[in-house]
């Protein structure tokens, strides 16, 4: 029982230094994949995402706040194949994570807990019945993730967040959203060394 314990804060006075170097504002966009595993008649859809953040020192913790928008997943309403549904989600969240800074350009791997609201839309396109309606939902939604920084102020992030069963019109299921993107930082510390 000591071992871990022991370890975990000398992994932890570790990244202390490090957590200084990652200190400070930072913005991005990325692609997403959203998934809606709890459906079998709901396909996958591309979308995207801009958030912004702040990351604190010493101790690594972070705020983030961020526009999603999952694009139209097309509905199979189970006749004819016809796919001529569309569902939507689009609206923000705002969390707190934690995130550990493994080199001195700032990166890192992270997890976040947020709240999320905003409207998940079901729509038929096409004429002559073209129509959508509107149902606001919010929630809780849990991500992890890492950013690799080729310079102190860029990179690439990778992340899955999961939104926690926002209303959809049925079953209210889990949204999966895979995220590939760009992370720009403007660090308060300038980095001494490169890795």
């Amino acid at each position: 029982m000591i071992k871990p314990l022991v370890a975990a804060i000398c992994l932890g006075a570790a990244a202390l230094p490090l957590a200084s170097q990652a200190e400070g504002p930072y913005f991005g966009v990325t692609g997403l994949y959203a998934d809606r595993p709890g459906y079998d008649d709901v396909d996958g859809s591309w979308g995207g995402t801009v958030f912004a953040g702040y990351r604190f020192s010493p101790l690594p913790l972070y705020i983030e706040a961020s526009y999603i928008n999952t694009g139209d997943a097309d509905v199979d309403p189970g006749y004819y194949d016809n796919e001529r549904l569309k569902l939507n989600f689009s609206g923000y969240t705002v969390g707190l994570g934690y995130f550990l800074p493994l080199t001195t350009y700032g990166s890192g791997i992270f997890a976040r807990a947020s709240y999320y609201g905003g409207d998940t839309k079901l729509k038929t396109p096409d004429d002559p019945t073209s129509h959508s309606q509107k149902q606001s939902t919010s929630g809780a939604s849990i991500a992890v993730g890492g950013d690799w920084k080729w310079t102190p102020t860029m990179g690439l992030r990778f992340e899955y967040e999961n939104l926690i069963e926002p209303d959809d019109f049925a079953n209210d299921e889990n949204i999966g959203l895979w995220k590939v993107g760009l992370i720009f930082d403007f660090p308060t510390v300038q980095s001494s060394s490169r890795y």
